[in-house]
């Protein structure tokens, strides 16, 4: 419940922040909803599995060219520099994986998605070194351009386990 207190406070903001304000004739039914829903799952999925086969570039094809993010410290980064980043990782990796264990949307509107996503990052790395998160915390946010699902914000927290 915490997560999801703490992702639908982060869909108001992204509302406020990017001017989407949904008119009560704008609202989605169920159905549209459910739609939406299984495209951006298809979407997540599909970037999750690029990163398990340590495909930065094929990943990062889902992304939006305006995507920022934020990291566990904070620190904010735009498309090139996380394109740098997850390619210095992985090219020092054997091994990326990705196991959700929790996911939560919120559907703004036909073209805007929050989601929230909860599971346990692991990455070995060629050294035989372990990055483990668990729990790990995503809150992404989607768009559609030119009728695409693309990435273009995440939120990253998690526990390192040692």
């Amino acid at each position: 419940m915490k997560t999801f207190c703490y992702t639908a406070t982060i869909a108001v903001l992204l509302l406020f922040t990017f001017g989407f304000i949904t008119k009560k004739s704008d609202q989605l039914t169920d159905k549209q909803q459910d739609q939406i829903k299984k495209e951006v799952i298809t979407v997540g999925d599909s970037i999750m599995a690029r990163f398990e086969r340590l495909d930065t570039e094929g990943a990062l094809q889902l992304y939006s060219p305006d995507f920022i993010g934020f990291a566990l410290g904070g620190d904010k980064f735009d498309l090139q520099e996380y394109k740098k980043y997850c390619t210095d990782i992985f090219n020092s990796a054997t091994l990326y994986k990705w196991t959700p264990y929790g996911l939560d949307f919120i559907v703004i509107t036909k073209d805007f998605v929050v989601v929230s996503q909860d599971g346990r990052n692991e990455t070995i790395m060629k050294s035989g070194a372990k990055l483990i998160f668990d729990p790990s915390h995503y809150t992404f946010a989607f768009k559609k351009i030119e009728g695409q699902w693309k990435l273009f914000y995440h939120h990253f927290s998690g526990t390192y386990m040692k």
